[in-house]
């Protein structure tokens, strides 16, 4: 009733419904990043593209700034533009070739692109100089690309990369295996690991929970939705 209440109340103050629906609408966005962390930063695009527009700029002025190939290549790998984007991460790569988060960065946009092999030996690569790099996000790639390649791929390395994204993963690691999995029909793997991912979440402190909580949310309804 309350949310009614304030619709009703903003149309008769705005004198517009459609106006009072997107006012309504905006507060809760608001609400949500501050508090709770269910919808995506509806403000992180413009920031990030304002940025890449600022890097793009310094690289044409300085060419060689290997720290601002970097951060490109990596916004533009959020983005999506991932071809541009292993153009900037090999040219960061030629000065940092000990870089774990360039060589990951620069597998995840060429496997995107098609070029598994190079991709993998990058990710495997990143994995080499740090453990660590990515916090699981290697895992889920080196997964995905051995059920891409569905009978032919190991299982004893398909298990092996199962156990080390439930153990040492992530809400969003979970989630993202569990949604590879699903999509090569393995929906009881999936569901282990749409699970996982809400326990993983349930595991954090109150504080902590909101960096989480989307994709726990979004594991716990495509858990309830697999048949």
């Amino acid at each position: 009733m309350r949310p009614l209440y304030s619709f009703w109340l903003l149309s008769a103050i705005l004198r517009n419904p459609i106006l009072a629906l997107i006012v309504l609408a905006f507060i809760y966005a608001v609400i949500d990043q501050q508090f709770i962390g269910v919808l995506p930063d509806f403000t992180k695009p413009f920031r990030r593209n304002s940025r890449i527009r600022s890097l793009r700029a310094e690289i044409e002025r300085s060419p060689f700034n290997a720290a601002a190939s970097q951060e490109l290549g990596l916004l533009l790998v959020e983005q999506g533009s991932y071809e541009e984007a292993a153009k900037r991460l090999q040219s960061a790569l030629e000065r940092m070739p000990e870089n774990s988060n360039v060589r990951l960065g620069l597998g995840i946009a060429l496997y995107n692109l098609g070029e598994y092999e190079q991709a993998v030996a990058e990710i495997q690569e990143a994995i080499k100089l740090n453990p660590k790099a990515g916090y699981g996000l290697p895992n889920v790639y080196l997964l995905m690309n051995e059920l891409r390649l569905g009978e032919s791929g190991d299982s004893a390395v398909i298990a092996d990369l199962i156990e080390k994204i439930l153990s040492y993963g992530s809400p969003e690691v979970l989630y993202r295996s569990g949604v590879a999995l699903q999509q090569v029909g393995d929906k009881d793997g999936a569901k282990r690991m749409f699970s996982a991912a809400v326990s993983n979440y349930r595991s954090f402190p109150g504080r902590v929970r909101k960096l989480h909580r989307r994709w726990a949310y979004a594991a716990w309804l495509r858990n309830a939705t697999i048949r």
